[in-house]
């Protein structure tokens, strides 16, 4: 039996985790579906930029009690050169930054399951159809969060793109 959402979210990271947040406070219902369980490592993800900051805080989510500090730039290496940059990130936990979010979503409403990877995504004229290795799910709407390899859009023959990611002094 295929379950039916408003919309389904793939990806649990942040983004994944304030578009579920932002449905949920709309009243939609709402799954997240990861591919991994956290927490997870990622050096290079502990900072949450100042445009994020302000997204994160117009749905009402304050992500002070993960900050551990701030930066006033970033160091950008480029081909052996060093480029300081003016910018004001957040300093946090990846892990804690990963858990807050999505804990948040989960107490609004949001059903959130870990290790269930999505393996094709059929497009209908009224829903979406995302098949995983347990079953089928069925959304009005479909917010892919799944990351710079995603599997929804190989899934739906989008392009890849590629990203770069600098660590923050």
């Amino acid at each position: 039996m295929t379950k039916k959402y408003d919309v389904v979210v793939v990806g649990a990271g942040p983004a994944g985790s304030v578009a579920a947040l932002a449905a949920v406070k709309e009243g939609a219902s709402c799954l997240v579906l990861k591919a991994r369980k956290f927490p997870r490592y990622k050096p290079c993800a502990e900072g949450i930029t100042t445009r994020g900051q302000r997204l994160m805080k117009k749905i009402g989510l304050d992500p002070s009690p993960v900050v551990l500090s701030a930066t006033k730039f970033s160091v950008l290496h480029y081909r052996g050169e060093e480029l300081r940059v003016p910018t004001s990130k957040a300093m946090t936990y990846r892990e804690e930054l990963d858990r807050f979010p999505i804990g948040l979503a989960e107490k609004a409403g949001a059903e959130v399951v870990f290790r269930e990877r999505v393996l094709e995504v059929k497009p209908h004229a009224d829903y979406v159809e995302l098949i995983t290795a347990k079953g089928a799910y069925r959304a009005s709407y479909m917010v892919a969060c799944d990351g710079a390899v995603s599997r929804v859009a190989m899934s739906l023959g989008l392009p890849q793109r590629a990203v770069s990611l600098f660590s923050a002094s």
